[in-house]
């Protein structure tokens, strides 16, 4: 019992002192100074467990004190980038007494303060910074302080992941310090301002909660260039984010701005720096306006501004500024423009508005494409002296479920003039056509506005053709204007079905073939800026008109509609080879015997070629390669051949052997070369390619490969049927590849073959196959003559007979001759009389068909003559010394005589007259 009671003692005796030292140092903390070792923790402020530990407010002044501060503390680091000093888990409260709970001056070493609770400085701050550079401010809490944090003159320093709530004036001030670094803080709920800023530069502020604050979550002054992103800024008495007097350049993105008492965001961009401002993506909603902007060289852009108030964007006195692709929704004015010139609001979308866009004295603006839809009032109002500016391709349309009694879609005051009102879209017709109008133009200046090639609802003229009415449109308004050109089909640009874009495709897929597709409510053509190697039909294929080489081609198409507008679409081509080597004959494991010589070959493709050709072990072996042209391979074939650089020992040897395409492409085979004793071989060889049946189209040619392995090699091949076949082989080590062809044209039927390979030791492999050549379907080519007609002439007692010859690779089907009368044509091309030919000429022509009706044609002629009789008189003249004989020879019915004069030494005068009737007959 007494040792437990012992126990007891001893932890009461703990108890007792841990009370007294957690209350002993509090009481004297605000006099003592010195630290103490009790931590606290704040659980409910966090939403965690964390412990500090007390200390008095910090002050270092200069980068030795620093040094001196650290060492005399204990805190860890030296001041450097790699090891800066540390001041973490520090809770510091002045309890009244005036100053910073953290005061740091004019300091460059690095430093990190993190992780601290900074409290009850009411006139300061809770982290004061003062010309001081690379500083890391993290996860500290600061608050119920008059400033969370406060640097003035302090550049390069980064402040993140702090709280710095419920201060009495600014959870962040800043003054002239420029290059810093503020993210991820909480600013929420201080007494003025989330974050303030003074002539400060290029600093970065993002994924900061600045919200409730009284006045602005974010006010900036003299701010030049610096970004604003991520932050969330709503429900602030007055402004989200306000940047103004004399603040340039800045860049505001993607910040959420909501249910602020005046704007979500107001910037004022002063001219004179010539600093373009960048305000894009951001949302603001529920405020009395979404977004003021002043100055000039803005770009307000892809903003969502729904349900503010009074004004979706609100622009005053802006040159030469750009606001485009902004969402306005459920505003009283969508966009106000005052006095702003050479400035552009484009494509923005404005809905569910009293008033789209409303101008007051703004010259040479451009406001085009503009879709303003869903309009109580007005869509887009002119007024106080704006003049020259262009209204262009604005699609413009009234809420009828409004239940207001008037609408107009354009309207030009008559102070406005020199406008240009173009391509416009409106759509307006009401309940009272006379309240409801398109346009109006109270201008009466001589100078007054252009409206001309404008589509309208009610328009009902007529159009001969070109998409525009012939009858002009009158106008409302005390100008009297007209447009003398209006549109009959809606101006819309054409849009894309489906966006074009990036191919790729393989060199071998030729031609490249892409269908495009758009539309539009007039007809639309296209165009492409490529039309030496591409063209662009009326559908929108587009297609490579010439073989591309392996490349890149950047092809942009242009889609016009009737009136000239048109959209644009840019893709890339990329044309490269993908496609792998093939093995037509592959590598495959071979056995040698000892002191056998290694030429070992296989064959390989690519439609490329192939470019390069390696193996794993060049110790041992050699890896050559040779060529091949072959039919249906556009590059041939490549032959590779191993051969052994070193006498083999008997082993295994593992190879690899590697092909690359000129474009990269590679493919691989793993084999193996065994080296065994010397053995007689009997096994047959085995087919690596085996036979099989064929079937070939009528006057094609036949190319069939096939191949063999066998240990000892392959010494020859056969084939039974050479008056139609031949072959012709290729031997390597292990193998032998036979490519069969024909030698003749094969006609159609079967034409059973056997195929037999022998190795060098007698063995052989046979197999039976068949080539089945089928009839041809189709021909278009016409027989050629292989003995052509001639002409003829014969005696009519004469027969006539000539044999003709025609030739196609279809057959000679059937025969023609025009003349059937006298002459006969039998099948085989032999022509004859069918009759006694009469004298005269005969004028033929002949034909020779194939089975498809093509034929080859001729002509010639028979010329028959009468038969002739000769008559013959001899006349003999004889003197005292000579006597002679003629003779006259004439054949019936021709001028022909000859005369035969005989002369001999009679004497004597003396006349013999001899006549001789001979009947001539030609041979046949």
């Amino acid at each position: 019992m007494r040792r437990m009671d012992g126990v007891y003692w001893i932890t009461f005796y703990l108890v007792f002192i841990l009370v007294v030292g957690s209350v002993a140092p509090i009481a004297d903390y605000a006099d003592t100074g010195i630290r103490s070792t009790v931590t606290v923790s704040e659980p409910e402020r966090l939403g965690m467990t964390v412990a500090y530990e007390l200390h008095t407010p910090i002050v270092i002044d200069g980068d030795a004190n620093f040094t001196a501060t650290a060492g005399a503390n204990g805190w860890p680091g030296d001041g450097s980038d790699e090891n800066p000093f540390i001041i973490e888990n520090n809770g510091i409260n002045p309890e009244g007494v005036s100053g910073h709970c953290i005061n740091i001056s004019n300091t460059r070493v690095n430093f990190t303060i993190r992780n601290c609770n900074l409290t009850g400085a009411s006139a300061d701050a809770g982290i004061y910074l003062n010309n001081v550079s690379y500083g890391f401010l993290s996860n500290n809490t600061c608050i119920l302080n008059r400033y969370g944090i406060y640097l003035v003159d302090s550049n390069h320093n980064t402040i993140a992941n702090n709280t710095c709530t419920e201060n009495s004036d600014r959870g962040l001030y800043m003054y002239n310090s420029d290059f810093n670094t503020v993210t991820d803080n909480d600013f929420d709920d201080n007494a003025n301002y989330g974050i303030i800023l003074y002539y400060c530069d290029s600093s970065l502020f993002s994924r900061n909660l600045c919200s409730i604050n009284r006045y602005t979550g974010i006010h900036a002054r003299y701010a030049v260039s610096n970004t604003f992103e991520n932050n969330i800024c709503n429900r602030n008495g007055d402004d989200g984010i306000r940047i103004w007097y004399y603040s340039s350049g800045n860049i505001l993105s993607n910040n959420t701005c909501n249910d602020n008492g005046d704007y979500g965001i107001l910037i004022d961009n002063d001219y004179h720096l010539w600093l373009s401002a960048i305000v894009a993506d951001n949302t603001c909603s529920g405020n009395d306006a979404g977004i003021y902007a002043s100055g000039s060289f803005f770009n307000v852009v892809n903003n969502v501004l729904t349900d503010n108030e009074w004004r979706g964007i609100s622009i005053e006195g802006c040159y030469e500024s750009t606001f485009t692709h902004n969402y306005i929704e459920g505003s009283y004015e969508g966009i106000w423009f005052s006095h702003c010139s050479y400035s552009t609001l484009s494509q923005n979308s404005i809905t569910g508005s009293d008033w789209g866009i409303w101008f007051e004295e703004s010259n040479e603006n451009m406001i085009s494409q503009n879709s303003i839809t869903m309009m109580v009032q007005f869509g887009i109002v002119l007024s106080m002296d704006s003049s020259v500016n262009t209204l262009y391709l604005n699609e413009i349309s009234v809420d009828l479920d409004a239940f207001y009694d008037e609408f107009t879609g354009i309207v030009l005051d008559s102070s406005t003039s020199e406008n240009n009102v173009t391509m416009n879209y409106i759509l307006h017709e009401g309940p009272s056509p006379e309240y409801f109008v398109a346009m109006r133009d109270d201008c009466t200046y001589s100078r007054g506005n252009i409206i001309d090639r404008n589509w309208y609802e009610d328009y009902s003229g007529h159009d001969i053709g070109g998409g525009i009415g012939d009858d002009p449109y009158d106008i409302y308004g005390a100008a009297g204007n007209s447009d003398l050109h209006p549109l009959i089909y809606p101006p819309f640009a054409p849009t894309w079905v489906e966006p074009p874009t990036d191919q790729v495709i393989d060199y071998w897929n030729q031609p490249f073939i892409y269908n495009l597709n758009a539309t539009a409510p007039t007809a639309i053509t296209w165009t492409l800026n490529n039309t030496v190697q591409f063209t662009v039909n009326s559908n929108g294929i587009v297609q490579s008109i010439t073989d591309l080489p392996v490349g890149v081609y950047g092809l942009r198409i242009k889609v016009t509609n009737l009136y000239g507008i048109y959209i644009t679409g840019s893709f890339q081509l990329t044309m490269q080879e993908i496609s792998q080597p093939e093995w037509i004959v592959g590598p495959m494991d071979i056995n040698l015997n000892y002191g056998d010589e290694l030429d070992y070959g296989f064959i390989a493709a690519d439609d490329s070629g192939i470019a390069d050709w390696a193996i794993n072990d060049t110790t041992n072996f050699e890896l050559s390669a040779t060529h091949l042209n072959v039919t249906g391979y556009v590059n041939g074939w490549q032959l590779l051949q191993i051969t052994n650089t070193t006498t083999l020992v008997a082993g295994v040897y593992p190879l690899n052997v590697t092909i690359t395409d000129p474009y990269g492409n590679s493919l691989s085979g793993l084999f193996t070369i065994t080296i065994l004793s010397q053995e007689q071989d009997l096994e047959p060889p085995v087919w690596v390619i085996a036979p099989a049946d064929q079937i070939l189209e009528f006057n094609t040619s036949f190319q069939y490969f096939l191949s063999a392995n066998d240990l000892s090699g392959i010494e020859s091949w056969i084939i039974n049927n050479t008056l139609h076949f031949t072959i012709f082989a290729i031997y390597y080590q292990g193998g032998s590849t036979v490519v069969i062809t024909n030698s003749t044209n094969l006609i159609p039927g079967i034409y059973p073959l056997n195929i037999t390979v022998f190795d060098f030791n007698g063995n052989e492999l046979s197999a039976i196959f068949t080539v089945t050549v089928e009839p041809q379907t189709q021909d278009t080519t016409s027989p050629i003559w292989i003995v052509a007609p001639i002409n003829e002439v014969i005696d009519d007692v004469d027969s006539f007979e000539q044999r003709l010859g025609a030739w196609d690779s279809s057959g000679i089907d059937r025969w023609w001759l025009n003349d059937t009368a006298h002459f006969t044509l039998d099948g085989q091309g032999l022509i004859r009389n069918a009759t006694v030919l009469e004298s005269g000429v005969y004028r033929l022509e002949v034909r020779a068909y194939d089975p498809f009706d093509n034929f080859c044609t001729a002509t010639f002629t028979v010329t028959v003559l009468k038969a002739f009789t000769t008559t013959s008189t001899t006349t003999t003249t004889s003197t005292s010394d000579s006597s002679s004989t003629t003779t006259n020879t004439t054949l019936d019915g021709q001028d022909f005589m000859v005369t035969l004069v005989l002369g001999a030494g009679l004497g004597s005068a003396a006349i013999i007259i001899l006549t001789i009737v001979v009947f001539l007959k030609k041979k046949t």
